[in-house]
């Protein structure tokens, strides 16, 4: 099984430095001065140098095309239905929060890059937007040339794109034999992941929520999304974090030479500043088993230490220029019921997972390389609650994409991988707790399916962004004054 991976992975780690990095080199023909738009797009060039040399070495070139597409074919199917319903490019119903989504679009497609709204309004002092744009630079771009619709689908197309990269991470890196129908099956784990918000909702209102609310804010202070919530309200963040995370773990699960293994942390770092703080643990877990089998030399690879550095560099400067005016603190300050809530929220979001998990997962052979990922995808779970940073505490939101992407894994393995015979109890507690916590996610579909619409909005119809409320505009305001824009950005 090991040996068929090898064969795929080198592909989908070429597909992945492409998809993570190909916005990166927009943003910086787009944002930097051209010197230093022209040194970043040869870093990254050479980045893919060494990357396609270390594919060469480390995988052979797959022969199974009618295997692989009997794979891909029923997984794309169902996949590009739930993107479907999830407002993406216009397609499905759009959630709230594509109201900020759409204007930023809008503003990437008909204004100048660097993004400065109102620059040539003297009755305003202009407003520099510093937000993690990466996910719409490619579909803006074609909509520089053909239009407000064309980018909609384009925007469509390109999560799609992500979406399966991502999906292809999930099934390689849960190393089962897998058959078509149950890679199938492995797939309906993954999007119907949710946690037992259902159970919470009851406890807060004393009543059943009707089938499309919105059930995960019943803890107040903190959320831990479902797979299809992330997908119709953030897809900027999650779909790079799912990649970021399936290429590290499959870096370390499979030992592969983490030479390259910076410049894909160092990409989304544009995409989803929340989401890679959450994979950090991950990331030092995954260098610190390889130096205990393989020792330093991989991991101070040229990559890692000079092309890396100056892609996240350029990128910590850009979002380092947000002026913050958004609430940051610890997860207690100011809320007398705090520990109340965390204790009911870890019982329905994590424990329901993990106490079944402990037991399925005793007899995995291979218990010393995945044990470590399981045990740290707790510990930053158990964590994240503790610290807040945005009005709706995005960071806890968006931090536990890559934890909750490990646990995935290994619910899937704990459904698909484990003995019913072996397992009488566990694995149906199991079952019946991903089949509740799936309530989560089923019910943003309803809501998508009962208010459907096609084609995407007018561009027309899309506000200015800064007529938005104050809450997001506040979040995505820049500081002129900042070194990027004072040194680094085109004028």
């Amino acid at each position: 099984m090991k040996t068929y991976i090898r064969q795929g992975g080198g592909g989908l780690l070429l597909a992945s430095f492409l998809y993570l990095g190909l916005p990166n080199v927009l943003f910086a023909v787009g944002w930097l001065k051209p010197p230093y738009a022209l040194g970043y797009t040869i870093v990254c060039l050479i980045g893919l140098v060494f990357l396609v040399a270390g594919t060469r070495r480390n995988f052979t070139p797959t022969s199974e095309l009618g295997r692989t597409l009997g794979y891909i074919v029923p997984v794309c199917c169902v996949l590009v239905i739930w993107i479907g319903f999830s407002g993406i490019g216009g397609i499905g119903f759009q959630n709230t929060d594509w109201n900020a989504h759409n204007s930023l679009f809008k503003h990437l497609i008909e204004e100048d890059w660097p993004l400065v709204l109102g620059a040539d309004d003297p009755n305003h002092e202009p407003f520099f937007y510093v937000y993690y744009v990466a996910f719409y630079l490619p579909a803006a771009l074609v909509g520089k040339i053909f239009g407000w619709g064309a980018a909609n689908l384009v925007l469509f197309l390109w999560s799609t794109t992500g979406v399966v990269i991502a999906i292809s991470w999930f099934l390689k890196v849960l190393d089962l034999p897998l058959t078509p129908f149950r890679s199938l099956l492995a797939v309906l784990v993954f999007i119907a992941f949710g946690g037992l918000d259902i159970i919470g909702w009851y406890l807060r209102h004393e009543n059943l929520p009707n089938m499309g609310e919105h059930l995960e804010w019943w803890a107040k202070h903190f959320q831990y999304s479902a797979n299809t919530t992330l997908l119709v309200w953030v897809p900027q963040h999650t779909i790079a974090a799912w990649i970021l995370t399936g290429v590290t773990m499959f870096h370390s699960i499979f030992r592969i030479p983490p030479r390259s293994f910076g410049l894909f942390v160092a990409f989304s770092l544009l995409w989803t500043p929340f989401a890679i703080i959450g994979v950090l643990p991950f990331v030092v877990l995954a260098i610190v088993l390889w130096i205990r089998e393989n020792g330093v030399r991989d991991v101070f690879s040229t990559s890692n230490f000079v092309l890396a550095p100056i892609v996240g560099l350029t990128s910590a400067l850009f979002l380092a220029s947000n002026t913050f005016s958004f609430p940051v603190s610890f997860g207690w300050s100011g809320r007398p019921d705090f520990w109340l809530f965390y204790l009911v929220f870890m019982g329905l979001e994590v424990a329901v997972f993990f106490v079944p998990l402990y037991w399925l997962m005793k007899d995995r052979g291979t218990s010393y390389v995945y044990t470590p990922w399981l045990w740290t995808s707790l510990a930053v779970l158990i964590v994240l609650p503790f610290f807040r940073m945005g009005f709706a505490n995005d960071f806890v939101m968006r931090g536990s994409i890559p934890a909750l992407f490990v646990l995935i894994i290994f619910i899937a393995y704990g459904l698909l991988g484990t003995s019913f015979k072996a397992h009488p109890i566990m694995k149906p507690v199991l079952l019946a707790v991903v089949c509740v916590g799936a309530l989560t996610g089923g019910s943003e579909l309803v809501r998508s399916v009962k208010n459907y619409t096609f084609p995407p909005p007018d561009s027309q119809s899309v506000q200015s962004f800064l007529e938005l409320q104050v809450n997001h505009v506040a979040q995505r305001k820049g500081d002129p004054d900042s070194f990027f824009f004072r040194q680094v950005s085109r004028n």
